[in-house]
């Protein structure tokens, strides 16, 4: 018996490490993804719409520049001064031709829909790298990949016209050649003017996808700063090391790299820099800009104001007695974002009407996480010792700092927690995963038998009950999907075929 449980282990392990497993995620992945982009009414509930009217709006321009705002659309805010652009500007040119080919407004959606899972599959390939460049194991980082993968927010998330797809995609890059700086200051104690200018430009470029981005440029740059600091490197040494790489650069390459480097220097001070000096601040409100009245076609800010109006008033129906930072994180923050990794949620049509989680994987994965968290406290000296987390820890721990600083802030002004979303944890969730991951498997170090058991109950736990597109598929009904009679019959037989597999409702 024995024999045959380490022979099962063994299985296990060298099941989940090769590419085979790999490549199983993403196909599982897409499909869920696909499923929903496919069947999901538009406009689903990530703001799709909102991202859909914007890049509508620069299929009428060349320049991402605006001399003044366009006419009647203050209903996207103050766009001529918005930092969050490129993924709408760079998404206009191909809703161009598709424009001429596509002619109806559902076809146009789904290929958009079909990028946005094309960005995501795109980040967790480059996240694999990233994980295995740390030092990993390919075991650990498939199987934190494919819960991650079948974590069901993610495949509703990635199905949506959204810029956080892009995003997410924009912090892989930059973690990937962050490492590769770190990487060759390390071992050479230089930097390498390829790297650094795609590095520049990956930052640059992610900053003006999403403003959110500006944390994590900040901790890429910060956490190398201080990696140079710590060498005592002079800068001559480094600037002498910049200029000899670029000279060994073919004409081609070197003209491409300071030209791109240079337009997105640019298209960064314009936006972030002008509104700096105009406004005091790099992203103004939409009252900054424009009107209040004007801001009032602008649905977040008119909530928002409205909102702080009634807080001032002492008007809202809900009201929170106790704006205590710890009490704000544990009992709003952390409940609302970690619930909404497991369930849906329909669309602006049906009233953003909410399909709770399943009981099974939230308490599973709240009881992980929890557990996870002390045993990363207990062994954290050994797997910072062992794996290069510096980097990987940094750069999360500011994007989420930065965001829950913003929530809480944001509570405190208008006395009402908005704008609280688990998908914005979903950049960051690979590395919590696999930090939790790599947290047991450092505890049951001694016992790999348990540690194949605990990888196999996770998988067969996460992925039929509810995971992927099946929560969505389970908790929907017609209202939730197009209009059209295959797709409707498609999503009631796997609602048929799903809804006897899940044991906790």
């Amino acid at each position: 018996m024995k024999k045959q449980f380490q022979h099962t282990s063994s299985f296990v392990y060298r099941v989940l490490g090769t590419m085979q497993f790999f490549w199983a995620s993403l196909v599982i992945f897409v499909c869920n993804a696909a499923w929903i982009a496919i069947s999901g009414l538009y406009p689903m509930a990530h703001d799709e719409q909102f991202h859909l009217g914007i890049i509508r709006l620069y299929t009428e321009r060349l320049s991402p520049f605006w001399s003044s705002m366009p006419a009647g659309e203050a209903t996207y805010g103050a766009v001529t001064r918005d930092p969050s652009y490129l993924y709408h500007y760079f998404l206009s040119f191909p809703f161009r031709l598709l424009d001429n080919i596509v002619q109806s407004e559902v076809g146009q959606v789904i290929v958009l829909r079909f990028v946005s899972i094309a960005f995501v599959v795109s980040a967790i390939w480059i996240i694999r790298k990233v994980l295995q460049r740390a030092g990993f194991s390919k075991q650990l980082t498939h199987l934190s990949l494919f819960i991650f993968a079948i974590t069901p927010l993610v495949s509703f998330f990635a199905a949506q016209v959204n810029y956080d797809t892009l995003l997410f995609l924009m912090l892989a890059l930059a973690l990937l050649y962050g490492q590769k700086v770190l990487e060759r200051l390390r071992t050479s104690q230089k930097l390498d003017t390829k790297e650094v200018s795609i590095l520049f430009i990956i930052l640059a470029f992610g900053s003006l996808v999403k403003y959110a981005y500006l944390p994590i440029a900040i901790a890429v740059v910060g956490v190398i700063g201080w990696r140079v600091y710590r060498l005592n490197l002079k800068l001559p040494r480094l600037w002498q090391s910049l200029v000899s790489s670029f000279k060994k650069l073919s004409t081609q390459a070197a003209f491409a790299l300071l030209a791109l480097v240079v337009l997105f220097f640019g298209l960064a001070v314009e936006r972030y820099g002008v509104n700096t000096i105009k406004y005091k601040t790099p992203t103004p409100e939409c009252n900054q800009v424009l009107s209040v009245e004007a801001c009032m076609a602008y649905s977040p800010w008119r909530r928002n104001y409205l909102t702080k109006q009634s807080y001032q008033q002492g008007r809202l129906e809900t009201t929170y007695t106790s704006q205590n930072f710890p009490r704000y994180v544990t009992t709003i923050w952390l409940s609302k974002t970690t619930e909404q990794l497991f369930f849906s949620i329909s669309g602006m049509s049906n009233s953003y009407k909410i399909a709770r989680p399943y009981r099974a994987p939230r308490i599973a994965s709240v009881t992980l996480m929890l557990v996870g968290f002390g045993l990363f406290l207990w062994h954290f000296k050994r797997i910072r010792s062992d794996y290069h987390l510096d980097f990987l820890l940094a750069v999360p721990l500011v994007y989420l700092g930065a965001l829950l600083s913003q929530n809480y802030l944001d509570f405190l002004n208008i006395g009402y927690p908005y704008a609280i979303q688990g998908r914005y944890l979903i950049p960051i969730l690979p590395i919590v995963y696999v930090l939790v991951g790599q947290s047991f498997a450092s505890s049951l170090r001694k016992y790999p038998g348990i540690k194949a058991s605990l990888a196999v109950l996770a998988i067969l736990l996460f992925t039929t009950q509810g995971g992927g597109a099946a929560t969505f598929i389970s908790r929907s009904n017609t209202e939730w999907w197009w209009p059209n009679q295959k797709i409707i019959r498609m999503n009631q037989a796997a609602k048929r075929l799903i809804d006897p597999i899940i044991i906790s409702r």
